[in-house]
């Protein structure tokens, strides 16, 4: 099955913590919380999107996509024969017996599942090669002043 991520995830997650600026989500935005806890959103780009295309033009236009938002691209061979190592998502276009190739090439390499995500051109959601950072600090000990907690 073909992975499909909400488009407007980010967007939603965004706007409810108030953020403004469109490129905080590889900043960070800080969270409302609760006194004593100070919560802040992060996305960071992938290392390993493996660009799977009918053609080369596609696959071209895939690489600069990822490559826009901060991703590290990996072209497939036309040939539809994945070969780059290690991938951590696969970004695909094509016809559903290209996807089934796609596949059973990820199934069969050893290490973590690799999932597929169709590719859409830039209407594509970010969420298939970026990975969602939550972090949470606890800062009563400090009197809910978190930069006394830091280390300089």
């Amino acid at each position: 099955m073909l992975a499909n991520a909400p488009g407007d995830a980010i967007s939603r997650a965004l706007a409810f913590s108030g953020a403004t600026n469109p490129t905080a989500w590889q900043t960070g935005v800080t969270l409302r919380g609760p006194t004593g806890q100070q919560d802040i959103y992060r996305l960071r780009p992938r290392q390993r999107v493996l660009c799977v295309g009918p053609d080369p033009a596609t696959r071209d236009a895939m690489v600069a996509w990822a490559r826009t938002h901060g991703a590290t691209a990996l072209p497939c061979p036309t040939d539809g024969v994945p070969s780059a190592p290690a991938a951590e998502v696969a970004l695909f276009s094509g016809d559903a017996r290209a996807l089934l190739q796609l596949q059973a090439a990820l199934a069969e390499r050893p290490g973590a599942v690799v999932p597929a995500y169709r590719w859409d051109g830039n209407a594509t959601p970010l969420l298939p090669i970026v990975v969602e950072r939550s972090i949470s600090v606890n800062t009563a000990a400090a009197g809910g002043n978190a930069s006394l907690m830091a280390l300089d």
